[in-house]
């Protein structure tokens, strides 16, 4: 997300962005040379990882992550990024995708507001 809490999709890796500063951009923001949005250089990078976790990524009738799944979490941590959980509890309860795109918009305001 940028300073005006906009979600920005990345492509690439982020050394891959010093080429893109002062580059022209397309119609919505788009670098021509990498097709994604450009962060200027005095924005934040901030790494978001998407995890959405299915019945079978639980202890049996349980809310807590089995072990490998625990540790993926972990690893990815400490790698800088943060988690953004989709249990399968909370996706079971919406209907249809415009329920979902808000219930995922939701908890990325949430992480915005976080820091």
């Amino acid at each position: 997300m940028d300073s005006s809490r906009r979600i920005i999709p990345v492509l690439d890796d982020a050394s891959s962005f010093d080429s893109c500063v002062g580059a022209e951009p397309e119609e919505g923001g788009a670098c021509r040379h990498h097709m994604t949005h450009c962060t200027p250089p005095n924005q934040e990078i901030r790494r978001l990882v998407l995890s959405v976790n299915d019945r079978w990524h639980y202890c049996h009738q349980s809310d807590v992550l089995i072990g490998s799944r625990d540790m993926r979490n972990r690893h990815l941590r400490l790698t800088g990024a943060e988690l953004l959980q989709l249990p399968y509890f909370e996706l079971e309860k919406l209907n249809g995708i415009e329920d979902v795109k808000k219930y995922v918009h939701q908890k990325l305001l949430r992480i915005a507001d976080l820091s």
